[in-house]
């Protein structure tokens, strides 16, 4: 296990409306407002999600597209200087889930997040065995 200490900067509530892609949002929202460490959860509803699942065997994403309309009962992620990095867990009308690495998800309502930005910078560096950029801590 590795660790760093980030000391939180400010927090931010975030509203995500209909039509609007949430990886897009909270890229263009830490890019406008400098944040490049930091973590957020939130909920809302989607029209569409587009999950992914890691094969560290493999070393690569397969992926899954979910276009019906879901609750987003969680969406949490870490933020670095790279990327935003998500998962998520929706429900549909039938109260069954599915989820897995957030690549895209449209909201169909609305989605709230709590965002917790950092006050210092997080990098990301490749990690041969997984195949995946870590966070560099």
């Amino acid at each position: 296990m590795q660790t760093k200490k980030i000391n939180p900067k400010q927090h931010y509530i975030i509203r995500i409306d209909r039509g609007e892609e949430v990886m897009e949002q909270l890229t263009n929202f830490c890019q406008k407002n400098n944040i490049y460490s930091g973590s957020f959860h939130g909920i809302g509803a989607c029209s569409e999600a587009e999950f992914g699942y890691y094969s560290v065997e493999l070393k690569g994403y397969n992926t899954k597209v979910i276009t019906e309309e879901h609750e987003v009962t969680s969406i949490i992620g870490t933020i670095s200087d790279k990327k935003i990095h998500a998962h998520a867990t929706i429900s549909d009308k039938e109260c069954s889930e599915e989820g897995g690495h957030v690549d895209r998800m449209i909201i169909s309502a609305t989605c709230e997040i709590h965002l917790i930005a950092g006050d210092e910078s997080l990098s990301r560096k490749m990690d041969d065995e997984t195949g995946l950029e870590l966070l560099d801590i």
